[in-house]
């Protein structure tokens, strides 16, 4: 991780530096994911979960969600290329944060397994 830009660069530019790294792409993300989340939790405590706002509030904090989790996971597989690291296909898949995402833990295989003897 990069040390902040000198001070005798004006405030301008460290800011549009700072604008242009994945750390502040993530914060934003993140923040966007909490503004997103609170607001359709509102509507959906007020019954109005079907409105267009919270159509727009879900799918924006779903299309957050994945790009910092994308920005994550883009910044191990550098790392590991950086360490000179395999960076293929099968290294990117032992990663835990993809495995993460797709493989479901043993208590949820059970629970869907328990859920569609009913279905």
């Amino acid at each position: 991780m990069a040390g902040p830009p000198p001070q005798s660069v004006p405030l301008q530019e460290r800011l549009l530096r700072l604008a242009k790294t994945l750390q502040f792409a993530w914060f934003v993300g993140h923040v966007s994911l909490l503004l997103c989340t609170l607001r359709y939790g509102l509507s959906y405590i007020t019954f109005h979960a079907n409105s267009r706002w919270a159509r727009f509030s879900y799918r924006t904090a779903f299309i957050a969600a994945a790009v910092t989790y994308g920005i994550v996971v883009y910044k191990g597989y550098r790392a590991r290329m950086r360490q000179g690291k395999q960076t293929g296909a099968l290294a990117v898949l032992t990663d835990e944060n993809v495995q993460y995402l797709g493989a479901p833990t043993s208590s949820n295989t059970r629970r869907c397994r328990r859920l569609t003897r009913y279905v």
